[in-house]
């Protein structure tokens, strides 16, 4: 037999209605009271919680020196990517005209059609491919600074390495060695400091921001890797000097961003 009080409350079934067996007296307690609520209108609340995106940013910039370590952090991950891809793609043109002595010493090429400078070897190509074995010691190298010194230290000391290496690729008449040894040293240290990065960026913001903070400085990031292509194809086929010169300079200028950092985020809690 149908129970005539189902077309009063479409919530009284015979599965919901034996959670109404207890009550307050004689009077039964409403079901929406007890184990069910009603059904809630969600385009009435959906966007409620949602915050402008204006009003997010806001929260890099919440006081001075969360303002100065945003501003900052963006230029340390464009520079981390504008390094990272320019040094993968300059170095078979860094290794292959290593034997031309003008070319290494920054000598404009106005042969364009000179095919002994664009010819890749074997060699050459193998030698690129110990390039990225530079990785893993990267990774390592993050690994064990980060257990002795902070983390704004270990930004400072990788990138002035890499600046070494990047400014040691000036010098004319080495062996191709040598060359591949500061090319493995720079992918080394650049791929240290994007560990680092990663680490301090998501330790600097606090939990309602962090993941904006994050994503942000990895957009610009993205602009760096559009950007290098520029310097590593157009730049560097006209003059090797110029190409090198600015790789160095960007990253001088990252080590003395990384100097000016305000916060240190080693031993603190997350907020």
């Amino acid at each position: 037999e149908i129970d005539d009080r189902a077309h009063l409350n479409p919530f009284d079934t015979p599965v919901t209605r034996a959670r109404l067996e207890f009550s307050d007296g004689d009077q039964q307690v409403p079901l929406y009271e007890t184990s069910l609520d009603p059904p809630v209108n969600k385009s009435t609340t959906a966007g409620q919680d949602t915050v402008p995106l204006w009003t997010s940013l806001r929260d890099l910039f919440s006081s001075r020196k969360m303002g100065i370590s945003t501003l900052l952090l963006w230029w340390v991950w464009f520079v981390l990517a504008f390094n990272y891809f320019g040094i993968t793609l300059i170095t078979v043109r860094v290794l292959s005209v290593n034997s031309d002595t003008h070319a290494l010493c920054g000598q404009t090429s106005t042969n364009t059609t000179n095919t002994s400078v664009c010819r890749t070897t074997l060699d050459e190509y193998v030698q690129v491919m110990w390039t990225t074995v530079a990785e893993i010691p990267g990774l390592l190298l993050a690994l064990v600074c980060l257990q002795y010194f902070g983390r704004r230290t270990c930004l400072r000391i990788f990138f002035f390495f890499s600046s070494a290496c990047f400014a040691a690729l000036f010098v004319c008449h080495v062996h191709r060695l040598v060359m591949l040894f500061l090319v493995f040293g720079v992918r080394a240290f650049i791929n240290a400091s994007y560990q680092v990065s990663f680490l301090y960026t998501a330790e600097v913001y606090p939990s309602r921001s962090r993941a904006l903070g994050v994503s942000c400085c990895a957009a610009v990031s993205r602009l760096g890797a559009i950007s290098t292509s520029f310097v590593a194809e157009v730049v560097l086929a006209h003059s090797l000097t110029e190409g090198k010169a600015i790789y160095t300079a960007i990253s001088v200028v990252t080590f003395l961003a990384c100097c000016l950092l305000p916060l240190e985020t080693r031993g603190r809690g997350l907020d």
